[in-house]
C-alpha cells in the first residue's frame, strides 16, 4: 500500500512539473508578443500582452518591468490625471519586480526615473528617488549610467557638494557620462571652474572638459581650463586648439597664432588651426590678415561655403568689391547649400555689391531671391519697389548662372 501511495505521489509531482512548465511557456509567449509590440511602437497592444503574461502564475520579474516601461511610454499626450495614473501603475510594477529580484540594479534605477516623473507632476513618489538611485549604485557601483543620473538629480536639488563627489568618481570610470553630468551642472548656472580639479589628473579628460566650455556663456571658465590643459599637456594638439579657441573672445590673435603655429603643418589639425586663427583675426577686424587665412582654408577645403562667406565679408570690409563678388557668386551658385541664413546673407550682400556697380537688374534679381526667404523685411521690399520703378531691362545671365539659376 505504501509503495502504491509513493507511486501516486511521484506521478502527481511529474504532472505538476509538466503543468508548471506549460504555464511558464504560455507566459513566455505572451511576454515575447509584448516585446514585439513594444519594439513596433504599439504600446497599447504591448501593455495588454504584458498584462496577459502576468496573469499566468510565475516568478519572472521582467514582465513587470516592461509593463512599467510601457506605462511610461503611454504618458505622452495624456492629461495630468491619466499621466499620474500610468506612472503610479509603473511604480507598482517595478516594486513587484523588485519583490522578485531585489538585487537587480536596473529595477531600482527605473523606479528612480519613474519617481522623478511623478515629482515633475507635483506629486510625491512612493519611494525616495534619491534612495532608489543610491540603491542602484550600491549594487553596481561602477555603472556610469547610475552615477550620471544620481549626480544630475543631486544637481537639480541643489546638493552640489554631493554631486561633485559623484563626478569625482565618474570621471575615473567614463568621460562621456562625466561630461553629461557637467552639462547638467552648467544648465543650473553653476560655476564650471569648481569642477576643474576633477578633470586635471587626466590629459584627455581635461582637454574634453575645456572643449565643452568653448560656447559663449562659459568663455571665462574656458580660458582658465584650457590654459591649464595647455600648460600641463603642451604637446597635446587638442589642448592647443582649445586654448587658442578660448583666446578669440579676448582678441589675443598674436598669442593665438603662436600657440597654433605647430599645428599649421600637421594635416590632421591644420584645418582646425587655420579656422581658429582666421576667426580670431576676423573678430579682431584684422581683415587683411583674416583674408589670407581664409584663402589658405579655401585651398584646403574648396567646397566649404562658410569659409568663402567670411572671406567675402572680409573683402566687403576692405571695400574690395570684385573679390567679394567672386566669393558671393560662388556661394550663391551652389544648389546644395540649404541653410537659410547663409543663402539670405549671400543674396543680400551680392545684391548690395551689384547695386554699387549700378547693375540694377542683377541687384533686383538677388534682392528678390532674398525676399523669397525673408518676405517680412520691409526695408528690402521698399528697395525692390524703388528698383522696379527704374527703367526695366533684360536680366543678363553670366555663364556660371545658366545652369543653376533661374530668374524668379
Amino acid at each position: 500500500m505504501s509503495r502504491i501511495l509513493a507511486w501516486v505521489i511521484f506521478v502527481l509531482l511529474i504532472l505538476l512539473a509538466v503543468a508548471g512548465g506549460g504555464l511558464e511557456w504560455a507566459s513566455a509567449i505572451q511576454f515575447q508578443r509584448g516585446m514585439d509590440f513594444f519594439d513596433g511602437e504599439d504600446m497599447l497592444r504591448a501593455r495588454s500582452a504584458f498584462e496577459r503574461s502576468l496573469k499566468i502564475p510565475g516568478r519572472n520579474p521582467e514582465p513587470h518591468r516592461w509593463l512599467a516601461k510601457t506605462s511610461v511610454r503611454l504618458i505622452e499626450g495624456r492629461n495630468r490625471e491619466t499621466q499620474l495614473k500610468l506612472l503610479r501603475s509603473a511604480e507598482h510594477e517595478l516594486k513587484q519586480a523588485l519583490a522578485i529580484e531585489e538585487r537587480y540594479p536596473y529595477y531600482w534605477y527605473e523606479l528612480a526615473r519613474v519617481g522623478q516623473l511623478i515629482e515633475r507632476l507635483g506629486e510625491k513618489p512612493g519611494n525616495s528617488v534619491l534612495d532608489c538611485y543610491h540603491q542602484a549604485v550600491v549594487i553596481d557601483p561602477n555603472n556610469p549610467i547610475f552615477l550620471q543620473y544620481l549626480g544630475e538629480y543631486l544637481v537639480s536639488k541643489g546638493r552640489n557638494q554631493e554631486a561633485k563627489s559623484v563626478l569625482q568618481k565618474l570621471v575615473s570610470i567614463d568621460l562621456t557620462y562625466s561630461l553629461s553630468l557637467v552639462q547638467a551642472w552648467l544648465k543650473k548656472g553653476n560655476d564650471p571652474g569648481e569642477l576643474t580639479e576633477y578633470f586635471a589628473g587626466n590629459e584627455q579628460s581635461l582637454v574634453k572638459f575645456a572643449e565643452l566650455l568653448s560656447s559663449p556663456p562659459y568663455l571665462k571658465s574656458s580660458g582658465m581650463v584650457s590654459r591649464k590643459a595647455f600648460e600641463l599637456y603642451p604637446e597635446n594638439p587638442e589642448a592647443r586648439l582649445a586654448y587658442g579657441r578660448s583666446l578669440i573672445a579676448s582678441h589675443e590673435c598674436g598669442k593665438t597664432g603662436e600657440i597654433l603655429k605647430p599645428l599649421f603643418s600637421r594635416p590632421v589639425y591644420q584645418v582646425s588651426a587655420y579656422a581658429v586663427y582666421a576667426l580670431c583675426l576676423y573678430y579682431d577686424r584684422e581683415y587683411e590678415a583674416a583674408a589670407e587665412q581664409y584663402l589658405q582654408l579655401i585651398r584646403l577645403q574648396p567646397e566649404l561655403a562658410d569659409n568663402r562667406s567670411i572671406l567675402a565679408a572680409c573683402y566687403l570690409a576692405l571695400n574690395k568689391l570684385d573679390l567679394a563678388k567672386e566669393q558671393l557668386v560662388w556661394v550663391a551658385s551652389q544648389p546644395d547649400i540649404t541653410d537659410v541664413n547663409t543663402r539670405s546673407r549671400t543674396f543680400l550682400q551680392l545684391a548690395g555689391v551689384l547695386e554699387k556697380e549700378n547693375d540694377r537688374e542683377q541687384a533686383l534679381k538677388y534682392y528678390r531671391l532674398y525676399l523669397g526667404l525673408n518676405p517680412d523685411d520691409k526695408a528690402v521690399a521698399e528697395k525692390v519697389g524703388n528698383l522696379e520703378k527704374s527703367k526695366p531691362g533684360n536680366i543678363i545671365y553670366s555663364p556660371w548662372e545658366m545652369k543653376n539659376e533661374k530668374s524668379p
